[in-house]
């Protein structure tokens, strides 16, 4: 088996930090979430579709969280159980604790023991923040540009069509479809607080790994935490980041629209106050052919607003469709590609 190191103070050590980061920095990240991956303010008629997606995906994010955190409490249950069973000297019970991990773990794995044994002390924390995604707001922007241009035609498209095209405008953007910036940037951030777990589960462990070599059961733990644990805690962080992109490419495709109605409604806005003006020193023939023109353009104007504000109303009524796809897609996907939908543990036999 060759030379036996162990020093179980570093176990315990190890475990005491795991159990750690399934405590305070977990809660730390579950009120974050709590906060800003449901920060749907504004979010109402046709945007209340993305309402439902991001309590989906906040309540999928929290129960992978807890789901992390169980997986981290449980290692350090084992890893502590097997530093009591070292101390009585039942070196053959500690073993056996890692024999499920050590079937799984490839037969040439070779166990990582970092030559610099002076790194005595495991880390702090995880050096990661979870800042407060930046405001953004893109509605009211528009509303005072809906407003600057219609205005004045407003009225007219009103006694012609019976509608008040300004009010139909403003309630497309009513909606404050910034917030999905918000949502998004929310778990870029809970993505990086995964690598940061990541991260700090590799320095323990080469903090841990000098001061413990017991053939298969050392190796089995270090395959165990730099294998296993990085793959499930790198799917949690992509995962996080596809949801991230995901709701920024929603409100990307939201800039897209609105901005083509803005553009069409200033375009029709600025011809019809110039055909409007020329119509005074026209004679009666010209006046009523314009008038047609004018008339076309309204009801043109009215059929494409009616057309976006119904192209909206479908995004809102497939909403439940967007959730399935993108919830598969995102979160259960990812991590089942991975094998790790829930936390590994080592009684794992696969």
């Amino acid at each position: 088996m060759g030379k036996i190191v162990l020093d179980t103070e570093y176990l315990r050590g190890y475990a005491e930090h795991l159990d750690n980061l399934a405590h305070e920095p977990k809660e730390k990240l579950r009120h974050y979430m709590a906060k800003h991956y449901t920060n749907t303010d504004g979010m109402v008629d046709w945007l209340s579709g993305h309402r439902k997606v991001a309590e989906k995906f906040a309540e999928i994010a929290n129960g992978n969280l807890l789901s992390t955190a169980s997986g981290l409490r449980q290692t350090s249950y084992d890893l502590t159980a097997a530093a009591d069973s070292y101390d009585r000297e039942d070196r053959e019970s500690a073993r056996q604790i890692f024999t499920a991990a050590s079937h799984i773990m490839p037969k040439d794995y070779s166990e990582l023991d970092k030559a610099d044994e002076s790194v005595s002390a495991f880390p702090n924390k995880p050096n990661v923040d979870l800042p407060v995604p930046k405001d953004v707001e893109k509605a009211p922007p528009y509303r005072k540009q809906f407003h600057k241009d219609l205005d004045t035609v407003s009225p007219w498209v009103e006694a012609i069509t019976g509608h008040d095209v300004l009010h139909w405008a403003l309630s497309l953007v009513h909606p404050e479809w910034g917030r999905l910036d918000m949502i998004g940037e929310a778990y870029a951030h809970g993505s990086a607080w995964y690598s940061a777990i990541a991260d700090d589960m590799q320095t323990g462990m080469d903090t841990l790994s000098p001061h413990w070599t017991d053939g298969e059961a050392s190796a089995a733990f270090d395959y165990f935490i730099r294998k296993r644990w990085m793959e499930h805690l790198e799917a949690r962080s992509v995962a996080e980041r596809m949801a991230s992109e995901w709701f920024v490419y929603n409100s990307e495709f939201i800039d897209a629209l609105i901005e083509l109605v803005a553009g069409a409604v200033h375009v029709f806005a600025d011809a019809a106050k110039k055909i409007h003006d020329a119509m005074d020193d026209m004679s009666a023939v010209d006046y009523w052919e314009t008038a047609k023109d004018l008339l076309k353009a309204v009801v043109a104007l009215f059929k494409f607003l009616k057309t976006i504000g119904k192209t909206l109303g479908d995004l809102s009524e497939l909403e439940d469709v967007a959730i399935d796809l993108a919830v598969d897609e995102v979160h259960a996907g990812v991590n089942r590609s991975y094998g790790y939908h829930r936390a590994p543990g080592l009684s794992d036999t696969t």
